[in-house]
């Protein structure tokens, strides 16, 4: 029973996110970015439902992140990362259709759509993050 509940329980992830989330400060807004990245988390396409109900709790945390930041950072690019996984959908476009719902312009987003997991979505990243100043929206 115990074995059931903490498999399924959000106390254990929640607190050591927790605890990771407390090592970072949170974005200083008077810093200058030039990209703002968003990593993928998830989401489950349904066209029924509004693109806010299709993503998980962390996509939505992430997209509302980067639009704090963005709202400073005008000149700042937005990257979106994230696989497909089990939907026909990447994270990476709900994430982009979410972002232009909200306001941003399609050519202010950039979408990287060739991840699969974290450390491809690093790999892939790479080449877009040298020479410049960056944050990541969970850890900026």
């Amino acid at each position: 029973m115990y074995v059931i509940y903490w498999n399924f329980s959000p106390f254990l992830p929640d607190r050591l996110l927790q605890q990771t989330e407390h090592a970072y400060p949170k974005f200083d807004l008077s810093q200058t970015v030039n990209k703002i990245v968003i990593l993928g988390c998830g989401h489950l396409s349904d066209e029924y439902l509004p693109i806010t109900s299709q993503l998980y709790p962390c996509s939505i945390v992430r997209i509302n992140e980067t639009l704090r930041i963005y709202q400073q950072q005008a000149d700042a690019v937005i990257i979106t990362s994230g696989a497909a996984m089990q939907d026909t959908t990447s994270n990476t476009e709900m994430n982009k259709r979410l972002l232009m719902a909200l306001g941003v312009k399609e050519e202010k987003i950039l979408s990287i759509e060739s991840s699969r997991d974290t450390e491809d979505e690093a790999n892939n990243l790479k080449p877009y993050l040298q020479g410049g100043k960056n944050c990541f929206s969970y850890f900026c």
